[in-house]
């Protein structure tokens, strides 16, 4: 039996491991960016650099943005894991 002929295993046991570990890492760091989000809004600083209100809801809105994102990903990663 040469190799095209074996029949396709599913990923190991480490894959799914590490599959895991990058959809809860997504979910924890979409936390810590929404939380940043909010605090560069609320303060309007980022850093050292005091930021004018305009940038700040700029800057802000991203990060909550990017951080929702993260957390979808990491959501949609975690149905596909419980799925397998």
């Amino acid at each position: 039996m040469n190799a095209s002929q074996m029949p396709e295993q599913g990923p190991s046991r480490k894959e799914m491991a590490g599959a895991k570990f990058r959809a809860i890492l997504n979910l924890i760091m979409g936390t810590v960016y929404i939380l940043l989000g909010i605090v560069v809004v609320v303060y309007q600083y980022f850093g050292s650099f005091e930021l004018g209100p305009v940038l700040a809801y700029f800057l802000g809105g991203l990060f909550i943005l990017y951080g929702a994102f993260r957390i979808w990903r990491g959501s949609q990663e975690l149905k596909l894991l419980r799925g397998s």
